[in-house]
């Protein structure tokens, strides 16, 4: 299970060490670090999208704990994932096989999100 001192760790070896003190208080650690969307990483200092992307693939180093699946009386279960979550994260350039990663869901679950994304636009 990752800790505080993880993310510490992680930010002060990419540099970012300025920044501990914005992700302590809010109990950031590399396992949520992946459904943080940039407007969250903004709100915690992270201005620029290529420190963003260098936090997330680092973090993924970390491990992350799978989404909660909801699941219902009919159908597939779906996992508990902010929408744009996916779309930014692909929008970033990270390929499905790092986002699903990042996520820890499956290979074709970001396939579907990204098709279905894509055909809604």
């Amino acid at each position: 299970m990752a800790t505080d001192s993880d993310i510490s760790n992680i930010l002060k070896k990419l540099n970012m060490g300025y920044l501990v003190e914005n992700f302590i208080p809010e109990k950031i650690t590399p396992n949520i670090m992946g459904i943080l969307s940039s407007h969250d990483l903004q709100c915690l200092g992270v201005r620029c999208r290529n420190e963003m992307v260098l936090l997330r693939n680092e973090c993924v180093n970390y491990g992350c704990q799978p989404p909660t699946k909801i699941y219902h009386e009919a159908g597939a279960p779906k996992y508990d994932l902010p929408k744009n979550v996916t779309e930014e994260l692909l929008l970033d350039g990270f390929s499905i096989k790092e986002i699903s990663l990042l996520l820890s869901v499956s290979y074709g679950f970001i396939r579907f999100e990204k098709a279905h994304i894509f055909n809604n636009t």
